[in-house]
């Protein structure tokens, strides 16, 4: 029998934590060869993962050059064969797996087709048409539960394209229905960063959310979203149905927010004046502007005075926090049974000028959150 808690809801910390050693179980058993099996126990082990098919490709789940060294000096090890670097950037497992059994190339022709899984297509909804949306549907075994994913905002929507587009396309191949949009005055949205304040935000996700039900037909909607959408999320949907709400790093003081952005602005700007090819002059610059977005006094406002109230979380069955900086770990409250409090140790530098300019693929980050939504129907 499952622990129970006083509510009488699975009690997930009661839970038995499956082993490290056990890990090696999990990889998906899609593998043809044992050149594909061994290559993907060493991709599994070095990325951390769960599964992984024999169609992935290593830099798409989680690997960086650094990893991918790693990679080639166990693979060496372990088949006394060498991958050369151009062939981990551009082939999937199951291509790298033939060459290194010199296969014909007529073979390794016939593996680069994988087969489709979800069909992708892209609209644009709201009042006006004005925002913007990626729909990936399944092409078989489609499931019961749609998901939407509400990205961030301003410079961190950037970093984050690649890895939610790839989260995206995973949930679909899962069989999930899943819509990835624009707010407004973001990404491939229109309007203009003058004309956005908390309200709008909020009203774009829940007009995703209806636009998501409307596609699929389907009631049972769980909802991602990171960072200040995820804050703002826990109103926007907090009286809609929502089966399970994901946050990822949500911004718990907006007044925070704003200093740590001001300071990572003002480093990016101290390194900029060493660049003698522009003719820099900082006193141009709005003092609205921030890491590349112009804040509108309305929305400056609303970030002030923005507070992250755990009890909101209340209003929903199921809540699933992942926190991978410090700052969210030190603010999670363990005493609110329909929340899982999920820490990740993975950096992702949201204030640091280092990484302004550096997508994220953060592999512990997306799967510990597809993780969090397999037992959806």
């Amino acid at each position: 029998a499952l622990p129970l808690n006083f509510n009488l809801k699975v009690d997930r910390k009661a839970l038995i934590k499956r082993p490290p050693e056990q890990l090696s179980t999990l990889v998906e058993n899609n593998f043809k060869t044992e050149t594909e099996s061994i290559l993907g126990a060493i991709w599994q082990d070095i990325l951390a993962l769960n599964t992984v098919s024999r169609y992935d490709n290593f830099f798409d789940i989680g690997g960086d050059s650094l990893s991918a060294v790693i990679m080639i000096m166990e693979v060496q090890k372990k088949l006394g064969k060498v991958i050369y670097g151009l062939d981990v950037a551009r082939e999937s497992l199951a291509i790298i797996a033939a060459k290194l059994d010199d296969k014909p190339s007529g073979e390794i022709i016939d593996l680069a087709k994988k087969p489709k899984q979800y069909s992708l297509n892209t609209l644009f909804f709201g009042e006006h048409n004005e925002l913007f949306a990626a729909f990936y549907s399944p092409q078989e075994a489609r499931k019961k539960s749609a998901i939407l994913i509400c990205p961030p905002m301003g410079q961190e929507h950037v970093r984050c394209d690649f890895l939610l587009r790839k989260l995206a396309q995973k949930l679909a191949e899962k069989g999930h229905p899943t819509l990835l949009f624009d707010p407004f005055a973001t990404g491939n949205s229109q309007g203009m960063d003058q004309q956005i304040d908390v309200k709008r935000w909020q009203k774009d996700q829940q007009l995703a959310y209806h636009k998501l039900r409307e596609i699929t037909g389907l009631d049972n909607v769980s909802v991602i979203a990171i960072r200040l959408a995820a804050t703002l999320a826990t109103t926007s949907f907090s009286s809609l149905n929502v089966n399970r709400l994901l946050l990822w790093d949500p911004i718990f003081d907006g007044c925070k927010h704003i200093d740590n952005m001001k300071k990572c602005h003002k480093a990016l700007v101290k390194k900029m004046r060493y660049i003698k090819l522009f003719n820099f002059r900082p006193s141009s610059y709005s003092k609205n502007q921030l890491l590349g977005v112009e804040l509108s006094n309305a929305l400056r406002h609303d970030l002030e005075r923005m507070i992250f109230k755990h009890h909101k979380l209340e209003k929903f069955s199921s809540v699933v926090t992942v926190c991978s900086d410090e700052h969210s770990k030190q603010l999670s409250n363990p005493l609110l049974s329909n929340c899982n409090w999920l820490n990740i140790e993975e950096y992702c530098g949201w204030y640091d000028p280092e990484l302004f300019e550096k997508p994220l693929t953060n592999h512990r980050v997306a799967n510990a959150i597809m993780e969090q939504l397999e037992d959806l129907p």
